[in-house]
Order: structure tokens, then C-alpha cells, then sequence
């Protein structure tokens, strides 16, 4: 399962979520960060939940292809899942919440999580802002076709896999303990 706490983040980050925190609070708005940290075999299980078998292929085969065929032996290993709307379109190793420098949040409304953006526009606004205001990237600016809500992360880009190759990412997936399961 994943975290929740936000001491899982790399320190910039965990002062960060403190501060997003406190800054919805001081307008009003309470935010429950729900997900930190992020396994990688979760974030397999997400990813395949999230598409067809021939884009799960296609992207398998491009990991492997660039060195990665570690991270695609876990996409390989949680199997088949029952394919929902899409909740991600990072498989893993691609999401900044593998590295501690991600986590997700929603704004809560009379103790309630609010997930659509419609039901309580105020409660997204100040957690937008308060992620802009502390230099967070917010997954609500991503791409048209797949905006992320509840996503924020510290640094700008896409994919942690196209800033670094594969024997960095596997050495800072081992020294997190997320290549054998445990964090």
C-alpha cells in the first residue's frame, strides 16, 4: 500500500507538503494528503488498470529497448488487471512518487474527500495555488486530455526516466528499497 506520511518524501518535499498544508488551512480549506510514496509494483498495477494490452505492449517494449527491462519485468510480473477509466498514464519508475518527490492530495469539505473539481471549485483553487506558491508542479496543468487533480511534484518534467538512465534509476529505486517491495 502506499504512503501516506509525508516524512516518506525526500526532505524538500516533506516542507513542502507541510507548507501546502498549512496554506489551505489558512484559507479555510483542509487537504488530506493521501499518497506519497508509491511501490513499484503499484504503480504497475495502476498503469495496466489504466490501458489496453497493445499500449502496455508498446511501452514494455520501448522500456526495454532504452535499458530498463528491469522496471518492465514488474509491469510483467502484477499480470493482466481489469482495465478501468484511466488513472495514470506512467508506468513504472515513471512517476515521481517512486522517488519521494510526489504525493497526492484532495480537499476535504465537512471531513468528506471532494474528488470533482465542479463539486468544490474553491477547495481545488487554493490547492493549486498553494502548490504554485511553493514552486510545486500541479498535475491539474498537465495535458488537456488527462489532467491529474490530486497530483503534485517537485520537479518539472514528465518522466524521471528521461532525465536519468537506467543504471542510475536503478540504484536510486534500490537505495529507496522500492526494487525488492520494501520502503
Amino acid at each position: 500500500m502506499a504512503s501516506r506520511s509525508i516524512k516518506s518524501l525526500v526532505p524538500e518535499m516533506e516542507g513542502k507538503a507541510k507548507q501546502v498544508q498549512e496554506y489551505c488551512k489558512d484559507r479555510g480549506v483542509t487537504l488530506l494528503i493521501y499518497c506519497t510514496v508509491r511501490s513499484l509494483e503499484e504503480q504497475a498495477i495502476l498503469f495496466r488498470k489504466s490501458h489496453d494490452w497493445k499500449f502496455i505492449e508498446n511501452k514494455i517494449n520501448k522500456l526495454e529497448s532504452r535499458g530498463f527491462g528491469f522496471l518492465t519485468d514488474i509491469i510483467k510480473k502484477v499480470g493482466p488487471q481489469k482495465q478501468i477509466k484511466p488513472v495514470t498514464n506512467a508506468a513504472p519508475g515513471e512517476s515521481f512518487h517512486a522517488y519521494g518527490e510526489a504525493f497526492d492530495a484532495v480537499p476535504l469539505l465537512s471531513g468528506k474527500p471532494i474528488w470533482k473539481y465542479n463539486d468544490y471549485k474553491i477547495g481545488w483553487d487554493t490547492y493549486a495555488k498553494a502548490l504554485k506558491e511553493n514552486d510545486l508542479i500541479w498535475g491539474g496543468d498537465f495535458q488537456k486530455k488527462f489532467k491529474d487533480l490530486p497530483h503534485a511534484q517537485l520537479c518539472p518534467g514528465s518522466n524521471p526516466l528521461k532525465l536519468y538512465p537506467p543504471e542510475v534509476i536503478k540504484a536510486i529505486l534500490t537505495e529507496n528499497g522500492l526494487l525488492n517491495g520494501d520502503y
